[in-house]
């Protein structure tokens, strides 16, 4: 028990290693040096990590071999008692807890990013709209400016809202 224990403590360790460099990189250059499949992937190992150690193994409650012999099962509570079996449990799962937290923020940070990134579209789209909405004006202003200055009444007086209205409805 001790043995496999170890073997998931070393393995932590190589994935704390491995997100290491992803935490000074944020530090020194404020950005995440990992694509959105690479954080989706650390998740995955973190939670294959996480089922090992607590569901998989029998790291939280002794195996069912024991419960029918008190005596073997009080030998085996000293066991791990002596190898400090729960406290290196818990050790380990609060060190997944603290992985876990910073994979997250790797995922929220790229998917705020993300977030932005098509809000920045949205907002040249509207720009644009905005644009052809403004020349559309102009050219239908400068239209009608060209159809009063070809009538021989428009220097006469300028045209009452009748005529406006009348104009409107001969050019549909």
């Amino acid at each position: 028990m001790s043995v496999k224990l170890a073997t998931y403590e070393s393995l932590l360790q190589k994935y704390v290693a491995s997100i290491e460099n992803t935490a000074e990189d944020m530090k020194t250059k404020g950005k995440v040096g990992l694509t959105k499949d690479q954080v989706l992937r650390k998740t995955g190992e973190l939670f294959d990590l996480r089922h090992a150690v607590n569901l998989g193994s029998n790291m939280l409650d002794p195996p069912d071999f024991y419960w029918d012999r008190d005596d073997l099962e009080n030998l085996y509570r000293q066991m791990c008692t002596y190898l400090n079996i729960s406290r290196r449990t818990k050790v380990i799962n609060e060190k997944l807890n603290h992985c876990y937290a910073l994979v997250e923020f790797f995922r929220d940070h790229l998917n705020n990013a993300k977030s932005v990134r098509l809000e920045l579209w949205i907002i040249a789209l509207i720009m644009v709209e905005v644009v052809f909405e403004f020349l559309h004006f102009l050219e239908s202003y400068r239209n009608r400016e060209l159809l009063f200055a070809s009538r021989p009444e428009a220097t006469a007086s300028p045209p009452s809202a009748s005529a406006e209205v009348a104009d409107v409805l001969i050019r549909r």
